[in-house]
């Protein structure tokens, strides 16, 4: 902004311009800058919405899994309690076959 106001100012300087020809420029300048600016301000706002709204569905699965995880590990804790008993008692049938 500032390398484009000095060499329009010099420029119009070296063609003799006078200060109301000068302004009226670098205010056109001034405004072009500042919407570009503002529209990309507008952009980077609007890619922070999405990013925050990405955000909270990425936690909601996040801990949607946890659930489905502490679940699972319920069902393994479960199944390793019936091979356990079962394992026991196949001890005591091979126990009662080999006495008989």
């Amino acid at each position: 902004m500032v390398v484009l106001g000095r060499s329009l100012v010099s420029a119009l300087r070296k063609s003799g311009a006078g200060l109301d020809q000068l302004q009226q420029p670098l205010h056109e300048s001034f405004l072009f800058v500042d919407a570009t600016r503002n529209a990309q301000l507008a952009r980077d706002a609007a890619a922070c919405r999405d990013l925050a709204d990405q955000h909270q569905r990425l936690a909601a699965l996040a801990g949607e899994g946890a659930g489905v995880v502490g679940q699972l590990v319920g069902l393994v804790v479960r199944r390793d309690a019936q091979i356990a008993a079962l394992k026991g008692q196949m001890q005591v049938d091979r126990q009662l076959l080999a006495t008989d």
